[in-house]
């Protein structure tokens, strides 16, 4: 069903797809850098710079003290605490 693997000695060089992608990837940034003055660029930098101020709050776990929201809610009336 399966043919065997055959080790083959001789080695060929082949041309990398994932070079060619990422001159291809690097000349259509270019490209809509010079046609819009840059200003895709600028917008992709204040992009990376709200991911990152907000990547500490995001990827880090967060535990609060609930203890006075539980006091609060135990001085409330019943009439109160059927509106929260």
């Amino acid at each position: 069903m399966f043919e065997p693997v055959i080790w083959n000695p001789c080695a060929a060089v082949k041309r990398s797809g994932y070079c060619h992608k990422q001159i291809m990837q690097s000349a259509t940034v270019k490209y809509y850098v010079n046609v819009d003055g840059g200003r895709l660029w600028r917008m992709q930098v204040r992009l990376w710079r709200s991911v990152g101020s907000l990547q500490y709050f995001t990827s880090n776990q967060w535990s609060f003290d609930m203890s006075n929201v539980v006091n609060l809610l135990s001085r409330m009336c019943a009439e109160d605490r059927q509106v929260v």
